[in-house]
């Protein structure tokens, strides 16, 4: 898989006339490691948190406030945005301590909120994450962290689409795209799904990336959706050959 895309955007599109490259055989996914998630909310990094993670030592969300200490525990569980006092952040310093299996265990507003829970420790070692539970995810550009992102729960997975192929894109020059169709029953599906988050986004995720989490300006209703904004044709052909392997 290529570099995670943060700068596609994600578009109705009724046909695909451009140069197509036919989609070739790739490892085989999960259906559900093709995830489509409604963004909850989401919050810029400004300066992405560092440092060598901690050894995991507990098992459960009262451990994990234990050892981040009763000050860092209340302040964080507290938050409704992203704190800027160099105070607060020298109070919510231990989390970055944290290992991912721990900071897992976290409500989803700690782990979006506090600045000092990085990218590193919202990993898993899981192939995909738990379809029926919300999580926070971060979004990248060009490498680098942009966003913390709390998504919601599936909506539609890969037994939801067709198919994806790649193609040059009809309204930029020398631009490449990969365009999804989905099925009868993920037509309506994102259809719904699509009219609930007007002027909110979606996150179509693979595996454990997000590929795209753009701002839904209409309700997509024709099965037909274009991804766009990739480095060039090397990434459009294999996000496309990803997709097809997490179809049924």
């Amino acid at each position: 898989m290529a570099s995670v895309v943060a700068t596609a955007a994600l578009v109705a599109a009724c046909s695909q006339t451009g140069l197509v490259t036919e989609p070739t055989e790739a490892e085989s996914l999960d259906p559900v490691q093709l995830q489509f998630r409604p963004v909850v909310a989401a919050v810029a990094i400004s300066s992405p948190a560092g440092g060598a993670l901690g050894e995991a030592t507990a098992t459960n969300l009262d451990q994990v406030w234990e050892k981040v200490g009763d000050e860092a525990a209340e302040l964080a569980s507290n938050l409704t945005t992203v704190p800027q006092t160099e105070a607060d952040l020298a109070t919510l310093a231990p989390f970055a301590q944290l290992a991912p299996s721990e900071v897992a265990l976290l409500p989803t507003s700690v782990r979006l909120f506090v600045p000092t829970i990085g990218c590193d420790q919202l990993t898993t070692d899981a192939e995909y994450f738990e379809p029926s539970t919300e999580t926070v995810v971060c979004d990248f550009e060009d490498g680098n962290p942009t966003e913390k992102l709390h998504l919601g729960p599936v909506e539609l997975d890969g037994s939801h689409v067709t198919g994806a192929e790649s193609a040059t894109s009809q309204v930029q020059p020398g631009a490449w795209v990969v365009t999804v169709t989905f099925t009868d029953e993920g037509t309506a599906a994102f259809a719904d799904l699509t009219a609930e988050y007007i002027n909110g986004r979606v996150a179509v995720v693979l595996a454990t990336e997000v590929i795209t989490a753009p701002t839904i300006i209409s309700t997509i209703t024709n099965g037909v959706v274009e991804i766009s904004g990739l480095s060039g044709e090397g990434e459009a052909v294999e996000l496309a050959r990803a997709i097809n392997s997490a179809t049924e």
